[in-house]
């Protein structure tokens, strides 16, 4: 891994509110950064939010 990945991954560590973290661990945080980074480049890029399935919940029963 290189320098600027890993000052990349702290920053991103950083902006999310994850110092110590960071700071303590650096190595973890940096792999995890690159493997978020690579599920993120397997998500498709082609979906409109209206393709997304309506998420419905109704509370009790369904019978009247």
């Amino acid at each position: 891994m290189s320098a600027k990945d890993n000052t990349d991954a702290l920053e991103a560590a950083h902006n999310a509110g994850l110092d110590k973290m960071a700071e303590q661990f650096p190595d973890d945080v940096a792999r995890a950064f690159e493997f978020a980074k690579s599920l993120a480049e397997r998500l498709p890029r082609d979906i409109a939010p209206t393709d997304e399935p309506a998420h419905v919940f109704r509370a009790g029963s369904t019978e009247q």
